[in-house]
Order: C-alpha cells, then structure tokens, then sequence
C-alpha cells in the first residue's frame, strides 16, 4: 500500500484525504499516490495539532518531493519553535533542497526563520559564500547575505535598528561589503 499506511508508527493517525470538490471536481491535480498519502498523513497530524519527531520527518519527506509547497514549510516552522535547539540534520536538509533549486523563496524565507530563531548568526556567511561562487547571480543568496550582515541589528517586528542612535551598521562592514560585491561581480 503506502509508506505511511503500512507503518506501525502511524496506525494511530487517520488520514484527511484532498477534497478537490465532490465526486467529479472541474480541475483535480494528479498528485502521485505516494504526494498524496503522506499529505493525507499531514492534513490529519495538522488537524490533531501533533507536533512530534514523526512529523518533522513527514514535512521532510513532501518538502523532498515538493520544496515549492509553502504550508509545509510553515507547518516545520511552527513545529521548530517548540525545539530547544536546532537539530543537526536541519541545515543538511536545507542543503539538499538548495542543490535542487537554490533560488527557491520557501526555502530562503525558512532558513532566514531559523537563523533568527536558533541565533545561527556567526556560522551562515561561509555557506553563503559556497553558493555565490556557485553561481554569482543567485540573488537570493546575495539577499541572505545581506540577512546576515544587516538583519541580526534589526528588529524583526518594528523593522528599526535596535540601537538608540538608529545606527545598524558601521562604515567599515558597508566599505568591505563593496569591496566584495565588487569582487564578486568581476
């Protein structure tokens, strides 16, 4: 049958089967049956409010099979916040997804998310700096950077800078952050 279906470790979900409108929808997506199981599987542990070590892996696997599927992405978001501290095999499935599409705006936003959330401040630039050399116009790397280097001195909820003078940045990180665009783009 299904991944999930035959599992022991799901016989207590019910799964939440897609309602594409009644018996004879006008336009019914043809998801594989495997796309399909495992969101049946998230619609009825979404609708129980469970969040659990199974559900994070379920957001996995249809995250690996759709990266482009926003609730998903949010729906680990909101079972990441419940964490203490970022698992160790989080950023290595960012990595995969990036190999598949580093230009990918869910992706992108949900890793800005965590770098917030988990404080990964200090450690993202080099890993930034392997997908510019990648491809240079990767904009929404370059965004990241910027994320970086500016976001950690801003409010996320006012959007100002948390100094008293509204001062973010100094000169010396604008001069260097140039000088490297610069470099880059040569």
């Amino acid at each position: 049958m299904g991944k999930y279906s035959d599992s022991g470790e799901w016989t207590d979900v019910v799964p939440i089967p897609q309602n594409d409108g009644g018996p004879n929808p006008l336009a019914a997506i043809a998801y594989t049956e495997e796309y399909s199981e495992a969101m049946e599987y998230l619609r009825a542990v979404m609708a129980d409010n469970e969040k659990s070590e199974r559900v994070l892996e379920l957001t996995e696997h249809i995250i690996s099979m759709n990266p482009a599927h926003y609730t998903v992405w949010h729906h680990r978001q909101t079972l990441m916040t419940h964490l203490t501290s970022l698992p160790s095999t989080e950023l290595p499935f960012l990595a995969r997804m990036f190999a598949k599409d580093a230009k990918n705006y869910h992706v992108w936003s949900y890793r800005q998310w965590l770098v917030r959330h988990f404080s990964l401040w200090d450690t993202e630039l080099p890993y930034i700096e392997t997908l510019l050399t990648a491809d240079v116009r990767n904009n929404s790397a370059w965004n990241h950077r910027w994320f970086v280097l500016f976001g950690q001195h801003v409010d996320p909820k006012s959007g100002k800078g948390m100094d008293e003078v509204g001062n973010i940045v100094d000169e010396d990180l604008i001069d260097r952050e140039v000088e490297y665009t610069k470099a880059k783009i040569r």
